[in-house]
């Protein structure tokens, strides 16, 4: 069942992917993930993440609702809080919801560098 909501959480997603991602409030490890809060008010933060190939964001959450808007594309691979790992795929000018998620999952970037706006809703 998780990894069938995973599967169905990335395939649509991301990166933005938001790889990814203060847009995830509890994120405690990543490689080279570059984040810059671009826009904030009482309703939404809009931020720009960039993760260079081969870089990876590690076990994170999800507080609330998202809005993930891929600038580039990329691939990777996704992995569930029980270790399960499948493929994704982002191509520029996807646009993925991704609600609020509170089981721990974390993905590699293993295509081109990724960089994506994440809007998330307060």
């Amino acid at each position: 069942m998780m990894e069938n909501t995973m599967k169905k959480l990335f395939l649509t997603f991301l990166v933005s992917i938001s790889f990814v991602f203060s847009a995830c409030a509890d994120n405690n490890s990543s490689q080279e993930l570059s984040v810059t809060n671009l826009f904030e008010n009482d309703r939404l933060t809009v931020y720009r993440y960039k993760l260079p190939k081969g870089g990876f964001v590690g076990p994170h959450t999800h507080e609330g609702n998202e809005m993930e808007i891929m600038i580039s594309s990329t691939e990777g691979t996704a992995i569930a809080a029980d270790g399960s790992e499948f493929a994704f795929a982002l191509a520029p000018g996807d646009i993925n919801w991704v609600p609020e998620l509170k089981e721990p999952h974390q993905f590699i970037n293993d295509g081109g560098d990724a960089e994506w706006f994440v809007v998330e809703l307060k």
